[in-house]
């Protein structure tokens, strides 16, 4: 009886390693089986590729940055290699990206903001507010900017920025702005006549000409006006086209 047992029990240990070996063996096949599949398949390549909140570049020129390329497998794109790419253009301040199983990413980014437009032969390009020139200016953006009719100078950068900090209602007023000899000179969006800042003392001009655009500005007879005038203390100097100065007190 014993004898029986034991062989009993012997038989039973080896039926059960022959189980574990022969589960051990389908589940290995298993795996195998689907990598073969897996690698046949095209489910999980990369078909589609969203860009959002683009302005300044176009969607091709995003994906372009990122190196992200449609029929890599979705879960094999490095979302940090990409994003580190897409910081580092000049024209996106941030970045993420969302893979959307089973074949479709979405970059979001945050593109630098413009400061002005510069015409370049005859064409418009954007300016950051560094002063350095980005991309050609797509129509459809809708940036409301001033355009920089001379070179992109440091003191007209300092000027804009200086503007869209300080007094944002003025800033979007100006339609055109040029470095010359006398300094600083601006067009408004109101009227053709000239504006002359100069080229110092930006701060206290800016604060100058908001208050005189709110006090006296919609009064002023522009078809006898020459140009404008700030490069004196405190005051708004209006040249008249009959040579004859008209001076609008201390402000």
């Amino acid at each position: 009886m014993n004898f029986l047992k034991k062989v009993y029990v012997k038989v039973r240990i080896v039926v059960m390693w022959m189980f574990a070996v022969s589960f051990c063996i389908s589940v290995i096949t298993g795996i195998i089986i689907g990598v073969i599949k897996y690698n046949q398949t095209n489910i999980f390549d990369l078909k589609k590729i969203i860009v959002r909140n683009e302005n300044l570049l176009d969607p091709s020129q995003v994906i372009g940055i990122s190196k992200i390329k449609k029929g890599t497998r979705i879960m094999d794109i490095d979302r940090a290699s990409a994003v580190k790419l897409l910081n580092e253009s000049p024209y996106i301040e941030s970045s993420s990206i969302t893979l959307v199983y089973p074949a479709a990413v979405i970059i979001d980014i945050k593109e630098t903001e413009p400061l002005a437009f510069v015409k370049n032969e005859g064409e418009l390009f954007y300016v950051d507010r560094e002063g350095k020139t980005l991309c050609k200016v797509k129509p459809e953006s809708g940036y409301d900017l001033p355009i920089i009719n001379s070179g992109v100078s440091s003191e007209l950068v300092e000027f804009l920025n200086i503007s869209l900090e300080k007094s944002p209602l003025m800033y979007h007023q100006i339609s055109e702005a040029e470095y010359t000899e006398k300094g600083i000179e601006l067009y408004l969006n109101k009227s053709s006549t000239r504006i002359i800042i100069g080229k110092d003392d930006f701060r206290k001009k800016i604060v100058i000409l908001e208050n005189f655009l709110k006090e006296e500005y919609n009064s002023i007879p522009f078809g006898k006006v020459d140009y404008i005038d700030l490069r004196f203390d405190d005051q708004v100097v209006l040249r008249e086209f009959k040579l004859a100065d008209k001076q609008y007190g201390e402000m």
